[in-house]
């Protein structure tokens, strides 16, 4: 409840309305709510999904470090003066009122058992070449292409082990981890995967 508290404060803020009460935020204009969503510029970012806090803010990200600056309730949010435009992916948020447990817990005690869910995967997403006319071409992403020039693997990796930095450092248990710190366990998480990777221990191809 304290973190949705301040999720709706901050939003509140951006939206120039007096408080995030109820009454307040009814004298938004459904307008109003995608011009904050989409202008604003908020601090606040919770982990969400991989990659996204980059995906929204841009290169510029690649330009600071991950300074450790949570929110009294513990949500990650960027250093003071570096707020960027663009709104957070859709999270759910456990506030006791419209949400009263995590989805997860929520779905093994039954609340979806009436629905056929079905499970994909997301593996590669984004990692191949869009060709004219619809459909996917080449892999444009792999690490272990040989034509691949050495600087430019480099270049990728070094991004890739910032971008994942900036997500790792929202985590409960990295809230004040230094910028050294939270590289090295990248470092650890990104040798883990590319073993894996290259095991192919689920026959889809390395």
């Amino acid at each position: 409840a304290a973190q949705a508290g301040e999720l709706a404060e901050e939003f509140a803020s951006v939206a120039g309305v007096k408080s995030a009460s109820l009454d307040a935020m009814e004298t938004l204009s459904a307008e109003e709510v995608l011009i904050a969503q989409q202008s604003g510029e908020f601090r606040i970012y919770p982990t969400t999904g991989p990659g996204w806090r980059e995906y929204m803010v841009g290169a510029r990200l690649h330009q600071l470090e991950p300074v450790p600056d949570p929110t009294p309730a513990g949500l990650f949010r960027f250093p003071e003066g570096t707020k960027f435009r663009g709104w957070p992916m859709p999270v759910a948020v456990v506030d006791g009122e419209l949400l009263l447990e995590a989805p997860l817990d929520a779905l093994a005690h039954g609340a979806a058992a009436h629905l056929d869910v079905v499970l994909g995967a997301n593996r590669d997403e984004d990692a191949f070449e869009v060709l004219e006319g619809g459909g996917f071409g080449f892999k444009v992403i792999d690490w272990d292409m040989p034509a691949m020039p050495t600087h430019v693997r480099k270049a990728l990796r070094r991004d890739f082990v910032s971008s994942m930095a900036w997500e790792v450092a929202g985590m409960p248990g990295a809230r004040h981890w230094t910028p050294d710190k939270l590289r090295a366990r990248v470092e650890t998480l990104m040798l883990s995967y590319e073993e894996e990777r290259r095991g192919d221990v689920r026959g889809m191809g390395p």
